[in-house]
């Protein structure tokens, strides 16, 4: 009986966990001169990230303990993506099939090396540690030097239009076209997004995490495990 209602959980878990993401990619695609607002789709990331990391997380030290962590044991990673996302790289590169499949090999190229998505996990886990609760945390503690959600996207936001000097000089001179800004933007960080959410749903099918892992996700992984590179930056499951 426990053994069932902990699969019931898990797969729970993963279906949140992926709603959450998918709800997240549906409002920063809003993200635009009469939204600037980044705040709900930030909280939807950090929380279906965390969900799903955390699943991959039990489901691997099941495989090797024979049992699921204890809260104790689970509550030591605390709202930490940094410290979840290096647990994923480690397990994965432990995984043979991670050191001879290119595509798996490119899987971990990126959560390593992709200084974009590192910049944005950066500014997730900043939000999950204190970004939630800016406003409150600002009032509670007196004015500490937090640092806000928006300002950490803004800094993000122009590094990337940046490398687009032609589009730039249309955004900041007139006729100010700053529709402009936020299509490159959502469309570069929603690939972000998708591509990070592959290699998650990857990671359950590939055997890393064992048989619970494959087998709890089934039908709830297609809409971004079969994406296809040229989908990558735009949305393509029913919403």
């Amino acid at each position: 009986m426990k053994t069932f209602l902990i699969n019931i959980s898990i797969n729970d878990e993963i279906r949140i966990g992926f709603d959450c993401i998918k709800k997240g990619l549906i409002e920063l695609s809003k993200f635009g001169p009469t939204t600037i607002h980044l705040f709900i789709p930030l909280l939807l990331f950090s929380n279906g990230f965390e969900r799903i990391l955390k699943v991959l997380y039990c489901c691997y030290f099941n495989q090797n303990n024979s049992r699921y962590p204890k809260n104790i044991e689970l509550r030591k990673i605390n709202h930490s993506l940094k410290k979840l996302i290096e647990e994923l790289i480690n397990t994965l590169e432990s995984y043979e099939l991670y050191t001879r499949a290119s595509a798996r090999i490119d899987d971990l190229n990126f959560l390593k090396y992709n200084e974009d998505f590192n910049e944005f996990i950066a500014i997730i886990n900043e939000f999950s540690k204190n970004g939630r609760y800016y406003n409150l945390n600002v009032v509670s503690d007196n004015g500490k030097d937090y640092n806000k959600p928006e300002n950490l996207i803004s800094k993000f936001s122009n590094r990337i239009i940046c490398r687009y000097p032609n589009e730039k000089e249309n955004i900041c001179n007139p006729p100010y076209n700053t529709q402009l800004f936020f299509d490159i933007f959502n469309k570069f960080l929603i690939e972000i997004v998708q591509r990070f959410t592959r290699i998650l749903c990857f990671a359950f099918t590939q055997g890393a995490y064992g048989a619970d892992a494959r087998q709890l996700s089934a039908g709830l992984l297609d809409d971004f495990l079969l994406l296809r590179e040229d989908q990558l930056s735009s949305i393509n499951f029913v919403h």
